[in-house]
């Protein structure tokens, strides 16, 4: 605990200038979110047939929320995850070794040991190992936490188990986890209307075939399709007069 208390006080007062200048993102009591300690249970996600890995400290749970936190590394010459946005969330990273090249909203981005890359809510990204010789190792965040950590410590525990690459996780709780997140989290270069309906129709799916029990919500996913659900319910029925 000592150990990640130094590393976050380095990065707030130690950390050289990001590449980019992030913008304050106000905090918001929809985002609050209380965790129970899990750091004990997280499995480092070991994804060795496509040379990444990736292990999360308990950032999560010492700043309840406010910011989760990890190690990635990526093989010499391997591609991270494809463009995607996080759209409540600023996610960070600082390059500990090698040269990462991201491109972010259709810029590139290139990061070397000592150097940081910040991406703001709602922008659109990729990274990649820019070097072919040697491994990329860089300290990432997202703040707040929100469900990121979730859902990449559950597909990445079941990628390991089916052999260690993403494209082993199975589809339809991927799918259903997908619906669930989808105003945290989006695919780019696709409409958000057909993410909604191809996704909405994969998420039916599995919960019509019981691969959604498969998926174990986190408590606030689970509390806010409850809320959903009810103010759906409870909405006045207009009947209309015979004319």
């Amino acid at each position: 605990k000592y150990a990640d208390l130094r590393r976050y006080i380095t990065h707030v007062y130690g950390v050289p200038p990001p590449l980019r200048t992030p913008t304050f993102v106000p905090s918001n009591n929809t985002n609050q979110i209380t965790f129970k300690s899990t750091f004990a249970m997280k499995k480092a996600i070991d994804l060795h047939l496509i040379g990444e890995k990736l292990e999360f400290n308990d950032a999560r749970e010492q700043t309840n929320g406010q910011r989760s936190e990890g190690i990635m590394t990526i093989a010499a010459g391997k591609k991270g995850p494809g463009a995607h946005k996080h759209m409540l969330q600023t996610e960070g990273f600082e390059v500990i070794s090698g040269r990462m090249v991201a491109i972010v909203n259709g810029k590139e981005v290139v990061a070397n040991a000592g150097e940081t890359i910040l991406v703001l809510p709602g922008e659109s990204h990729s990274f990649l190992n820019g070097s072919t010789e040697e491994p990329l190792v860089a300290k990432f965040w997202y703040e707040p936490a929100l469900h990121t950590e979730w859902m990449l410590q559950t597909m990445g525990e079941e990628a390991m188990e089916k052999g260690g690459d993403w494209d082993k996780v199975s589809a339809l709780p991927a799918i259903y986890m997908f619906y669930k997140m989808r105003k945290e989290y989006r695919l780019a270069g696709l409409p958000y209307w057909a993410q909604d309906l191809l996704l909405g129709i994969g998420a039916g799916i599995a919960t019509l075939t019981g691969a959604a029990k498969k998926v174990t919500l986190p408590e606030s996913l689970s509390a806010q399709t409850s809320v959903r659900q009810r103010q759906a319910s409870s909405q006045p029925i207009e009947l209309k007069q015979p004319v």
